[in-house]
């Protein structure tokens, strides 16, 4: 009866890994894709069509690798900022190939850069301040942050779009349009996420200050 309840463990361990493998796989097959993109559109004269096919699936794999990490219960802290990491990945190599192109606003890739850092910086001061070690959460999202992200991800679609089907004043100009908005979005976020940090801060030196009383007053 042992031997089959520590046959059952091993199996379900077994599996549990192929499923961590399976979910980070995905992960990596972005950053594999993302350099394809950008080695696509910096190599030929109509960088539309494989580069949409590329964005099909780098897409696919950024909705599937959570949605199965955490149908299968196999979410980790790894897995979390591998998952980003390949995010900012795909967004600085589609950018920077778009800027080379002549297609894409250069400033835009500052303010990705910028966003995605004050994303790492603050989730980790909120993490630590607010959530246990034994949390497997190691990013704090919040609605605009995660809107923002996501149109900045998906960006790269519409310009290639509009340069290809819109070329001229008109499409530079709802490029830089929307490229605005983004950037605002990304500004509003990232000032409701330091405020917040500030607030923790101020709360747990409070809190710090009051056991210390506290102790103080303690025979």
């Amino acid at each position: 009866m042992e031997k089959s309840l520590s046959s059952l463990q091993l199996i379900l361990q077994r599996n549990k890994m192929v499923k961590k493998w399976i979910v980070n796989a995905l992960t990596f097959l972005r950053i594999l894709c993302s350099v394809l993109f950008g080695a696509l559109i910096l190599g030929t004269d109509d960088p539309v069509r494989g580069p949409l096919i590329l964005l099909i699936v780098i897409f696919a794999s950024d909705i599937l690798d959570g949605h199965l990490a955490r149908l299968w219960n196999v979410t980790t802290r790894f897995g979390a900022v591998f998952d980003v990491t390949a995010d900012m990945f795909f967004v600085a190599i589609s950018f920077f190939a778009l800027i080379l192109h002549g297609v894409f606003p250069p400033w835009l890739l500052a303010v990705a850069t910028a966003k995605f850092i004050e994303f790492g910086v603050t989730s980790s001061i909120l993490t630590s301040a607010a959530q246990s070690k034994s949390c497997y959460s190691a990013l704090v999202f919040d609605k605009l942050g995660r809107l923002s992200a996501i149109l900045l991800m998906v960006y790269p679609l519409p310009v290639l779009l509009i340069h290809k089907y819109l070329p001229g004043s008109a499409g530079q100009i709802l490029i830089l349009s929307s490229a605005c908005l983004i950037t605002v979005m990304a500004a509003v976020s990232s000032g409701y996420r330091l405020q917040k940090c500030a607030l923790q801060r101020n709360k747990s030196a409070e809190t710090m200050h009051q056991k210390k009383l506290f102790s103080e007053l303690l025979p």
